[in-house]
């Protein structure tokens, strides 16, 4: 029986194999005899003894931890703790003709050789939607990496399958999987959120904006360029108002990055941050970014040199109008449509984003290898009535939203320990800053001078005017630096980009026929079903196929606009089908199409002849 599960395995990975190969027996664990015949596992651990699975039915106990799990509409099942299998063997009868992916989490390769000696998993091990992680340690982000590369990093549906005893022998070890499993699934949400709400004007920013993004510097060439220098993030809470000012005694002494809502404010105080970040695609971004130097005080030349960090998909005006310099930083989950541009420029970077554009300041510091961090404004809850600092748009009271929408608003710890009120959406924000931090070097300082709001784990609290006083003494140089490598940038695209959007434009007018095709065939197909003519049915149904078989071949071209078809994940089925439900949703899908690529095509024609009079460079 080894041998057979160890072939099938050899499938997946020689590198497990070898660790296989190479694992010594473990004197502590013992397989024995249960009630009912089968055989269980127990852990013999200092002074008492640990049993895996049931004494007396390990077969009925997984079915009862199976049962626990709703299959509909799920995707993946990921399963902490491999034991000897019983569990496994129960889920993979109930997944394996739905394709739903298999994840098992397992630290002990000795228990886990010991398992495939008593039960045949080699069906499993052959499943095309296997995925095993064994590994006695698990570094930072190296299982949330393992998920994120085999799911939908936007549609996957995760259901968490543990076997309850892996959590008394090896707590550690299973508390961060957990951990890390439920930090993707909450980016899964967030970027599912973020898609379905601001997809569309995302999906045409980004090619509006792919001239800026091929010829502007990114943040890749600042990687470390302020190792352990102060930097202070300024975000647009309500406590702001308290110690604004003192962020005067900082300025040339740290890097000062203030998020998009903070701008307007601090610059009617006259101080000007070194850097700003927006992540946001709402034309309500240009409130907080444009007219600048229309406030009272402030010149163009004092702003000049202001450097605006951005993703390629925010609001187009923005970048146009913005009087400082630009910079590129695209979001972790951005990084498909990246790669692809990527292959004809140089690398421009990544940070990661919780979903609020503090979180990307925050990566961007890190990223740039800052410390101490200096978090202000960061309030994350209401210490007053107030949801942002005077002078922010958006600025106002929650109490009357709270009555509207009670169940909105949630008690969580304040910076002193009292109970404040915070909403669902700010609370959210609040833990991915925790997990951020979290998995941040224990090396680097991060200080909470916000005075005032959520406590935010993992952060010393301490008020501005100190932060400033022990951490931002000496002059810093950090602005020059950042600047002179903006300045020093040459682009890098070529010829090959040009050839390659010429080639996408091709392709998506072959997709934009291929869907008016659809639609006359669909009509006949109706027609046909109606008059009962089933030669004419077969032949159309053919005709749909291959169509939709070529529509598929294009797919990948399919990524400049396909949060058109967003809505209709899970519903196509190429496959020969009678159903006037199917026809419909073909209909709509091919009218999804057209519009999509009629609305990229007008795009990708004025960028490439844009960058064709601009020249390769």
């Amino acid at each position: 029986m080894l041998d057979k599960n160890l072939e099938a395995l050899r499938n997946k990975s020689i590198e497990i194999i070898d660790k296989l190969h190479n694992v010594k027996n473990q004197e502590q664990l013992k397989i024995i005899d249960a009630r009912n015949g089968s055989k269980t596992a127990c852990f013999n651990m200092k002074n008492q003894s640990l049993m895996l699975h049931s004494k007396y039915n390990p077969i009925q106990e997984a079915e009862r931890i199976v049962d626990k799990i709703n299959l509909d509409g799920l995707n993946s099942v990921i399963v902490l703790g491999f034991g000897l299998g019983y569990h496994i063997l129960s889920l993979f009868n109930r997944i394996k003709d739905k394709g739903i992916k298999l994840f098992i989490v397992e630290n002990d390769p000795a228990l886990f050789k010991e398992a495939l000696k008593y039960h045949d998993f080699s069906d499993i091990f052959n499943y095309d939607e296997f995925y095993l992680f064994l590994k006695p340690n698990i570094k930072k982000y190296e299982l949330y990496n393992f998920i994120n590369e085999n799911v939908d990093i936007i549609f996957e549906n995760i259901e968490i399958l543990s076997l309850p005893s892996v959590f008394k022998y090896n707590r550690d070890y299973y508390n961060l999987a957990l951990e890390e499993i439920k930090e993707s699934i909450y980016k899964i949400e967030v970027n599912r959120y973020t898609t379905l709400k601001l997809g569309k004007n995302w999906d045409k920013y980004f090619l509006e904006n792919i001239d800026l993004t091929v010829n502007e510097c990114g943040i890749d060439n600042l990687k470390n360029l302020a190792k352990e220098q102060p930097v202070i993030i300024v975000s647009a809470g309500p406590s702001l108002n308290k110690n604004m000012m003192d962020l005067k005694a900082a300025k040339g002494k740290a890097l000062i990055i203030a998020v998009n809502t903070a701008l307007k404010p601090l610059l009617r105080k006259k101080i000007i941050p070194d850097i700003v970040i927006t992540i946001e695609e709402s034309k309500d971004l240009e409130d907080h970014l444009s007219n600048l130097d229309q406030i009272e005080g402030i010149t163009s030349e004092m702003i000049e040199d202001m450097v605006l960090v951005f993703d390629p998909r925010v609001y187009p005006d923005v970048l146009r109008d913005w009087p400082g310099h630009l910079m590129v930083a695209s979001l972790d989950f951005d990084s498909y449509i990246m790669n692809w541009l990527e292959k004809f420029m140089e690398y421009k970077g990544r940070i990661f984003s919780g979903g609020s554009v503090a979180h990307a300041a925050l990566a961007f510091s890190y990223h740039i290898g800052a410390d101490p961090i200096i978090l202000v404004g960061q309030d994350l809850a209401f210490s007053e009535t107030r949801t942002h600092v005077d002078g922010a748009p958006g600025k106002g009271s929650f109490i009357e939203d709270k009555l509207k929408n009670p169940k909105q608003y949630l008690q969580i710890e304040g910076i002193n320990g009292e109970k404040l009120w915070t909403r669902i959406d700010y609370y959210r924000y609040l833990q991915y800053f925790n997990r951020m931090l979290k998995f941040a070097d224990k090396n680097r300082t991060f200080i909470d001078a916000t005075e005032g709001g959520a406590r935010i784990e993992e952060t010393e609290v301490m008020s501005l005017k100190k932060s400033i006083a022990k951490y931002c003494i000496e002059k810093s140089n950090i602005n020059t630096k950042i600047l002179d490598k903006i300045k020093s940038f040459k682009p890098q695209w070529g010829e090959g980009l040009l050839l390659e959007i010429r080639n996408i434009i091709d392709n998506i007018s072959s997709i934009k026929d291929l869907a008016r095709k659809g639609l006359e065939v669909v009509d006949q197909l109706i027609d046909a079903l109606s008059s009962g003519e089933q030669d004419e049915v077969d032949r159309l149904n053919l005709k749909l196929e291959n169509l939709n078989k070529r529509i598929t071949q294009l797919k990948d071209n399919i990524i400049f606009y396909e949060s058109e078809i967003h809505e209709l994940h899970g519903k196509r089925n190429f496959a020969k089908k009678n159903s006037y439900d199917i026809l419909n949703d073909f209909v709509d899908f091919y009218n999804r199409l057209t519009k999509g690529s009629t609305n990229t095509l007008n795009i990708l024609n004025e960028k490439y002849e844009q960058l064709k009079r601009m020249g390769a460079q």
